[in-house]
């Protein structure tokens, strides 16, 4: 059986994870949009920044997205990840619950098959925050599991599978985000 999510605590260093935030820190962060590239607030109100195309953190996170496909049995057909989004949640900012695809497909882009996630600072950095996996094993009472705990923590995940960015109450989270895709679903 496939596993639901796959997941490493603090496998990037924190060496490597502020070495990242500190080349962000001259860059313009933008207020994020969602679906026909509006801005929602009552579903996200943060800021964001996209790495560019081959950027050095973008490797890392494909090799890990990779080998989770593999160890968690997924096995998707994957070919090709997404400019890495870099979010910015200061205080009172949040993604609320959402998918970053779906299984049917719009044609206009490969679908995106996996999620990946990684923790970017540290969590004594901020208050609230975090990371929420939504399993609906029983949708009357659906399963919520924190998946981010720690800088430098990964999870990879289906992007069919809903999930949320906390509120922060108090500071300021970075997260950085990826999705892999490849050929429709068979």
């Amino acid at each position: 059986m496939a596993s639901k999510y796959w997941k490493w605590e603090k496998v990037i260093p924190p060496k490597i994870c502020n070495a990242l935030l500190e080349d962000l820190s001259d860059k313009t962060f933008t207020k994020s949009l969602i679906g026909e590239k509006k801005r929602k607030e009552e579903v996200r109100n943060n800021h964001v920044h996209f790495l560019p195309t081959n950027h050095w953190f973008e490797g890392i996170l494909y090799n890990h997205v990779r080998y989770a496909n593999q160890g968690a049995k997924w096995e998707f057909d994957i070919n090709h990840i997404e400019n890495i989004q870099i979010s910015k949640y200061d205080g009172n900012e949040y993604y609320d619950w959402h998918r970053d695809s779906h299984l049917i497909n719009t044609g206009f882009m490969e679908p995106r098959k996996l999620s990946i996630v990684v923790q970017l600072n540290d969590p004594s950095e901020y208050e609230g925050g975090g990371l929420e996996l939504e399993f609906d094993d029983k949708p009357s009472d659906p399963t919520i599991i924190n998946v981010i705990t720690g800088q430098g923590d990964i999870v990879v995940f289906p992007s069919i599978i809903k999930h949320r960015a906390v509120e922060v109450t108090k500071g300021t989270r970075y997260s950085a985000t990826g999705w892999v895709s490849g050929p429709n679903f068979k």
